[in-house]
């Protein structure tokens, strides 16, 4: 077996460990200590509580842009191991925060529900995009001055409680509106599951 990122050999103990157990990323020991873990305290209003896994850096960044931007589906079994944890979550509604339609024609696929396709999560499909731009492009205003950018899809059941999976947050503007759509239709608790998030410098 071959490190999913640098294709070198895995060593003996990695590669079995990865295929009796499947709790570890298809990854060499250089390219696992790069993704490296959030540790900075992250809320938004209108979300109960957010839980962001990995820091939003270069490695991070490549990883996610190969696999939204150019269908690299292979990289999705990076984030197996960690999509694995949801499927406790029995009670709540794992929702997928979805990519607009232009773009799934484009690549071939929905990003986020096909990560919890690969992790065998149990979804519903209850947003559809509406807003067709890329709002990592906009200022923190800019993003704010975008009018919908999500909606609940017509005909489906919204549960009380719903927990939204996305890739990376920087504003938060995409969860907040989706918290906002979903407490419309019904939901009373909202948590976030993310993968990545940028790290906020220290002031000196």
């Amino acid at each position: 077996m071959r490190c999913l990122l640098c294709d070198r050999a895995l060593r003996e103990l990695m590669r079995w460990s990865y295929i009796l157990h499947q709790n570890r990323q298809p990854l060499c020991e250089t390219c696992a200590a790069q993704f490296q873990p959030y540790e900075q305290s992250f809320s938004l209003l209108g979300i109960d509580s957010i839980v962001i896994h990995y820091r939003y850096n270069e490695m991070m960044q490549d990883v996610i842009y190969s696999y939204k931007g150019f269908g690299h589906i292979r990289l999705a079994q990076l984030f197996r191991p960690l999509l694995t944890s949801l499927r406790k979550e029995r009670r709540a509604s794992i929702v997928p925060i979805p990519s607009h339609v232009h773009k799934v024609e484009r690549i071939g696929f929905q990003p986020i529900e096909h990560l919890l396709q690969v992790a065998q999560v149990p979804y519903q499909s209850l947003l559809e995009k509406v807003y067709d731009g890329e709002l990592s492009r906009l200022s923190k205003e800019e993003r704010q001055r975008v009018d919908r950018i999500v909606r609940v899809r017509e005909g489906v059941r919204v549960r009380a409680h719903c927990i939204l999976i996305d890739d990376v947050i920087t504003t938060g503007t995409t969860l907040q509106q989706a918290a906002t759509v979903l407490r419309e239709a019904g939901a009373k608790r909202i948590d976030a599951f993310v993968l990545s998030r940028p790290v906020k410098k220290e002031r000196a």
